[in-house]
């Protein structure tokens, strides 16, 4: 009865939804579902002492087209550059 109650599912409906679901999750392809084509790269400006560094101008190049983005970082010294 306890069983039951906390797996209301018998073994054959439980083994008829577990295994394929087991089979997903240990292909490729449920690898790829995290995947995105947002890229970004993301950091924060410290100072020598630690401390966020306000308003700095920071530049991302793409050395092998030389195309570059530039930036600032936000109150906190963060910065983001997001679809690269």
């Amino acid at each position: 009865m306890i069983c039951n109650f906390f797996f209301p599912l018998s073994k054959v409906r439980f083994m008829r939804a577990g295994i394929p679901l087991l089979a997903f999750c240990a292909s490729p392809y449920a690898r790829l579902i995290g995947q995105t084509i947002d890229t970004a790269i993301l950091g924060t400006v410290v100072d020598s002492g630690g401390g966020a560094v306000a308003n700095a101008t920071v530049t991302v190049t793409q050395s092998g087209t030389a195309l570059s983005k530039l930036g600032h970082t936000g109150a906190d010294g963060g910065y983001e550059f997001r679809y690269l």
